[in-house]
C-alpha cells in the first residue's frame, strides 16, 4: 500500500492547523481493512508490516486524544497541555509561524472531540 500521508510515523508530533484527527481516525480504520502487507511511505521507506504500523499509529492518536480530554476537562489549557503530552514548541513551529505545530496537534484533538461530543 502506498500510504501518501497516512503514515507519516507512528508518533504524531506535529500537525497542520486543517488537519482532522476525526478524518484521520476514520483514515486509518478504513485503511487496515484493505488486504496488504508492506506500506511504502515517503517519509520512512518501506514498512513490512503495514498493518501493525497503521494500528500503532491509530492507538498512538485514540489514546492521545483521550488524554487530551482528561486535560481539558481538569481545565489545562492548550500550550500547557501541548507541554504535558507533547513538550515545548520547537524550531519547527517558529519556522513555519507555527502552520506546523505541536499545538495543532492538541487543538485538532480537541475539534474532534467536539465533533464526536455534538453527535
Amino acid at each position: 500500500m502506498f500510504s501518501g500521508d497516512l503514515y507519516i510515523a507512528s508518533k504524531v508530533k506535529y500537525m497542520t492547523r486543517e488537519e482532522n484527527v476525526s478524518q484521520m481516525i476514520n483514515s486509518l480504520r478504513a485503511a487496515m481493512q484493505l488486504d496488504f502487507q508492506e506500506l511504502f511511505c515517503a517519509h520512512r521507506g518501506i514498512l513490512s508490516d503495514g498493518p501493525a504500523a497503521l494500528a500503532k499509529k491509530l492507538d498512538f492518536i485514540v489514546s492521545l486524544r483521550e488524554e487530551v480530554r482528561y486535560w481539558r476537562d481538569k481545565g489545562l489549557s492548550v500550550r500547557a497541555t501541548t507541554r504535558q503530552l507533547i513538550g515545548k514548541e520547537d524550531i519547527t513551529a517558529l519556522v513555519s509561524g507555527f502552520s506546523m505545530s505541536k499545538r495543532n496537534v492538541i487543538t485538532a484533538c480537541l475539534r474532534s472531540l467536539e465533533e464526536d461530543e455534538a453527535a
